[in-house]
């Protein structure tokens, strides 16, 4: 009796095997898609694709591989034109919503690309940037260029910076000018210098909902290439 009852459970068992590893990851897929969602200023398109084996292991929110894929993301006021990403040995927690959220992962591929038009957007909305009256940027072969107007000791200055981005703690990228030209006004390198210090600022992504791996950026005509992850 007992032999003929293990090829059924067996049967049974591979088919719940089969069924889960089907049905889970779409599940979990939609799932963490709609919490990004809610987590997200904004976004034109947005795909979220999980993958664990034995899926079983999601309903403990332990995921083994992550793929994302979006278009005009918007997080904190900041609009990514494109975003893609890979992550592995997620582990995800319910909030007190019992909506599924990432707690841990890690970021084994990434790129992202923002518009000069992205940024400009952006950058019109920082309190450090406030001392210029007008500004627009330019992101042209390998620097960015900022084209300006500034009020100086009862003078307006047109002034014209360019520079380029570093990447600070995989989340933040840092604007370091290098060169800063005034139209027809003679002033001295200390007030340059202080200048420049002025014009610099940060562009973070810390408070994006699952974790980056920023490690190199590069300047393209009309486009700024964030590139990264853990995977060689």
């Amino acid at each position: 009796m007992l032999k003929k009852l293990i090829k059924p459970a067996v049967i049974l068992l591979l088919l719940l095997l089969v069924g889960s590893q089907l049905i889970l990851p779409r599940i979990f897929s939609s799932r963490l898609e709609t919490s990004l969602s809610q987590e997200l200023d904004d976004y034109e398109q947005l795909d979220v694709t999980i993958n664990s084996f034995p899926a079983i292991k999601l309903l403990a929110g332990r995921v083994d591989q992550l793929e994302i894929e979006a278009n005009n993301l918007v997080s904190d006021r900041l609009t990514l034109e494109q975003f893609e990403a890979s992550y592995s040995n997620l582990r995800l927690v319910k909030d007190e919503e019992e909506e599924w959220q990432v707690s841990q992962g890690e970021n084994t591929d990434l790129e992202i690309e923002l518009t000069d038009q992205d940024l400009n957007h952006y950058l019109a909305t920082r309190p450090e940037l406030d001392i210029l009256d007008t500004f627009r940027i330019d992101l042209t072969s390998n620097q960015m260029v900022m084209v300006g107007n500034l009020r100086f000791f009862n003078t307006d200055l047109s002034l014209q910076l360019t520079g380029k981005f570093s990447v600070y703690d995989h989340q933040t990228l840092i604007f370091n000018s290098d060169k800063l030209a005034v139209d027809q006004v003679v002033i001295s390198t200390d007030v340059i210098e202080q200048l420049k210090d002025k014009l610099s600022f940060k562009i973070s992504l810390a408070d994006f909902p699952l974790p980056l791996e920023i490690t190199e950026v590069n300047i393209e005509e009309g486009s700024l290439q964030l590139l990264g992850g853990t995977r060689e």
